[in-house]
């Protein structure tokens, strides 16, 4: 009989990219309870920032909600030892100031009545 196949935090994400809109939710939920299976999946958050946190905005499988799921696993994962802040700092890094621009842009979108 085959064995019983806990589906990897890569194999997740990498399914997720393929959905439109991106649906990132079962990482959200795993980054809430089981954050560790998360830091220690090699590139995987790296990965997250480039494909998704530094994707152009004129890619619409990727919207608003699909990043912010992003911040929200990275936050989740911030919250454990030092290890986990300095891995997630490292990762933030990688974040370009094109996201800086987008959250700007964002925040004057809901600033408007």
């Amino acid at each position: 009989a085959p064995k019983n196949k806990t589906l990897t935090p890569t194999w997740i994400f990498n399914a997720a990219m393929l959905s439109d809109p991106v649906d990132l939710s079962a990482l959200v939920t795993m980054s809430r309870d089981k954050p560790e299976d998360i830091l220690n999946e090699i590139g995987l958050l790296n990965k997250m920032v480039e494909k998704v946190l530094n994707a152009p905005t004129k890619n619409k499988r990727i919207d608003r909600d699909t990043r912010l799921d992003v911040l929200t696993i990275l936050g989740n994962l911030s919250k454990g030892d030092e290890w986990a802040k300095e891995k997630i700092k490292k990762v933030l890094q990688g974040v370009s100031s094109w996201f800086e621009k987008y959250v700007a842009m964002m925040e004057g979108a809901d600033a408007t009545p």
